[in-house]
């Protein structure tokens, strides 16, 4: 079984998500990996390593390739990735999320969120985690 740690430990280090992103977009071959990225082969295999022990890729006729759950997870790393560049739209939605109705603050987020999936996960939400917690702060020391 794989463990989230493998799994975390083989994306989110630089060194292994490149390999990673590679493979997602082009598959690959062990030469075109070590080409495209200048590695040695001694970085090739252990990034390789580290990504076929967590599941994340399989070689298939000499070439690799993400395995379901590895796409499952690119599209996850590639919506982590969209969020963070919107940084500052979700602080901007969290302050107004309990001034507006929920019709207005959907039509915010809708004007201000460009991915799908986002939008759509905020629409699902009933109030954002930080207000929650600010508001139990708010409370606790009253």
């Amino acid at each position: 079984m794989v463990s989230e740690t493998q799994v975390i430990n083989a994306l989110f280090q630089e060194k292994f998500f490149v390999v990673f992103d590679l493979i997602a977009v082009e598959g690959g071959d062990r030469k075109q990996i070590i080409n495209s990225l200048g590695l040695t082969p001694k970085q090739y295999h252990s990034r390789i390593s580290a990504l076929r022990k967590s599941g994340l890729v399989e070689k298939i006729n000499e070439k690799y390739f993400l395995t379901s759950f590895g796409k499952v997870v690119h599209e996850a790393r590639q919506l982590i990735e969209s969020a963070i560049k919107d940084y500052w739209k979700f602080k901007a939605i969290d302050a107004i999320w309990f001034e507006l109705p929920k019709k207005e603050r959907n039509k915010i987020i809708d004007s201000l969120i460009d991915n799908e999936d986002i939008r759509e996960l905020l629409f699902r939400s009933t109030r954002p985690v930080i207000a929650k917690q600010n508001q139990r702060e708010s409370i606790g020391s009253n």
